[in-house]
């Protein structure tokens, strides 16, 4: 699997899980070392943490196999926490966001009331606007669920 894709995933599954903030990969090495840390030894602590320079690639590189700590449990952070955070109220009493709405309008215009746009001599204005305001809604979506991430933690 290419770093992107690990990154992303990881990403978005600890914002699910309750978490504040996007984790990276380096996220669960630093959380099992703080876990070990003052417990046990430093070279096992290091060795938890740091890639054994024997190794090219990250498999069997790390010691948490071995160690008797409980290091998942570093990693938690609120059970409480969802991953839908915006509460139903809030998005009820969301204002409309003006340039949608003229974005919308404008959309309307072209479509004449028509579904299919198939065809339809406006077509590429159309399409450019469903993806504008698709854009638009995702952004703010966003930014409304980070600031209720924000107020939570």
């Amino acid at each position: 699997m290419l770093y992107f894709k690990v990154r992303d995933h990881i990403g978005q599954q600890s914002l699910d899980s309750g978490y504040g903030r996007q984790w990276t990969p380096r996220f669960a090495r630093r959380g099992a070392g703080n876990a070990a840390d003052g417990d046990a030894p430093n070279s096992v602590r290091d060795q938890t943490m740091c890639q054994d320079p024997r190794f090219m690639t990250f498999q069997s590189a790390y010691l948490n196999e071995i160690a008797n700590f409980d290091l998942q449990n570093a990693l938690t952070r609120d059970p409480r926490a969802t991953a839908d955070m915006v509460p139903d109220s809030v998005w009820a009493n969301l204002a409309p966001y003006p340039e949608i709405v003229e974005l919308r309008e404008q959309r309307a215009q072209l479509k004449r009331s028509k579904y299919r746009i198939e065809g339809h001599e406006d077509e590429e204005e159309i399409r450019q606007l469903t993806n504008i305001i698709r854009t638009k809604r995702a952004y703010r979506e966003k930014q409304v669920a980070k600031e209720c991430r924000e107020d939570y933690f």
